[in-house]
């Protein structure tokens, strides 16, 4: 199925904990297992329990939205919690409706994600208490609080009251440790009774993450959970990227690189098998990797001995552009891709990035670089390098090549690092 992302102006957002994986591997799923439990309906409201099998690796975050986007508009966030917490409470939700959810661990500066799961609640009938499931008359924290920016200055809040509660304030700050400690950039607004439960902060800075919380007086003092909203670009106008280049192709993948341009936020790598279909979005267009932040990606289901052209979208709250063409051309269908022999690995910092440089051993002149993958496990980054194999009489000639991979940044302070190449040769290093 072709995904097709609608291109487009005033685009409102909130991510949450948007950490970004170092390097170039994929955060491993570790949290597992999610399933939801104990439903039952009270005062028209569902009430349910999420349950999940943790790594016990670090503290864990539960991420709830009602839309099907993959995390990437308004939701609603628990936590920090521990560790070894398998439960978190659903409370008043909306009957008949789907909601999405997935439990994220925090190791270092870096969140491992599990999948993502879709529950749909029960229908709940007219009967039912009114105390939104605390008959004893407890107060509970504000619920499911959600938050937007509709400009470069300004956030809209809204939230669920909780049970018991009159009186709200709104805390946020630039950062989650300010935040939680009030202190810094700390700020709190619209500290009254607020029967509407919602509001709007102004006087924020353009182009600037802020974490919210509402806290109540109530029970001795209640916070609601966690979100995080970016205001607008500080600019309305972004540039083009530019530099767009091929890290390698293979009969059916291409990893693709290109540098950003200026206040872009978000990308897609549009591809097609001629210009006009690529200018057009003919029957050959397709995209890929929306969404993604990172300014490299791999896209797959080629056609092998095609030519692709191809070029990135990009664009952030308020304003989209395209990059210029450029072409690469897939691997002839009869070439193979084979694990290549290591014979050293080291890695190097450049700034704050890591580097691995790997020396690859090349059997004979029909071989030579076809890809590698990246997969990172807590501290361990797997790094499995192919060779590209043609077919045909070659001369019989053992040498070798160096491949260097970009590991990124990011890595958490004083952790040591495991780097193994094709589980042959293997490095180590320590983050600071």
């Amino acid at each position: 199925m072709r995904f097709r992302i609608i291109y487009g102006l005033g685009l409102m957002l909130l991510a949450v904990f948007g950490a970004v994986m170092g390097g170039s591997g994929v955060a491993t799923a570790n949290p597992a297992g999610l399933f939801v439990s104990n439903e039952s309906c009270s005062g028209g409201r569902v009430y349910a329990t999420l349950n999940w099998t943790p790594d016990s690796a670090g503290q864990q975050y539960v991420d709830l939205s009602a839309r099907n986007d993959n995390f990437a508009s308004s939701y609603s966030t628990s936590g920090p919690l521990p560790s070894s917490r398998t439960q978190e409470p659903l409370e008043q939700l909306l009957p008949n409706t789907t909601y999405y959810m997935r439990v994220s661990t925090l190791i270092g500066t870096e969140f491992l994600r599990s999948a993502m799961l879709s529950y749909t609640t029960r229908s709940c009938g007219s009967s039912g208490g009114t105390g939104g499931g605390t008959s004893s008359g407890r107060a509970t924290p504000p619920l499911h609080l959600q938050g937007a920016a509709f400009s470069a200055t300004q956030a809209r809040f809204q939230w669920l009251p909780g049970a018991g509660n009159r009186y709200f304030c709104l805390d946020y700050a630039r950062t989650l440790p300010d935040l939680l400690n009030r202190v810094g950039s700390w700020r709190n607004s619209g500290c009254s009774p607020n029967p509407s439960n919602s509001l709007i902060v102004s006087n924020l800075a353009c182009g600037a993450n802020y974490f919210a919380r509402v806290w109540t007086p109530a029970g001795g003092g209640l916070y609601s959970t966690l979100v995080s909203v970016q205001t607008y670009s500080c600019a309305s106008v972004i540039s083009a990227p530019t530099n767009l280049l091929k890290i390698f192709v293979t009969k059916t993948k291409a990893r693709l690189d290109w540098e950003a341009g200026k206040d872009n936020r978000w990308f897609c790598i549009d591809t097609a098998r001629s210009r006009s279909d690529l200018l057009n979005q003919g029957s050959s267009w397709m995209n890929h990797a929306c969404w993604t932040t990172s300014t490299q990606a791999t896209i797959s289901g080629l056609r092998c001995e095609t030519v692709y052209y191809w070029r990135v979208y990009a664009w952030n709250q308020v304003s989209n552009v395209h990059s210029d063409v450029s072409t690469f051309t897939t691997d002839d269908c009869d070439t193979t891709q084979v694990k290549a022999p290591i014979e050293d690995v080291d890695v190097d910092r450049v700034g704050n990035e890591y580097f691995a440089k790997i020396v690859v051993g090349r059997p004979d002149a029909c071989h030579s670089f076809g890809s590698y993958t990246a997969d990172t496990f807590g501290n361990v980054i797997e790094l499995t390098v192919y060779n590209k194999k043609v077919s045909g009489s070659c001369a019989q000639i053992y040498t070798t090549y160096t491949l260097t991979i970009n590991l990124g940044s990011g890595y958490a302070t004083g952790v040591r690092y495991i780097v193994t190449v094709n589980d042959d040769e293997s490095d180590t290093f320590v983050g600071n």
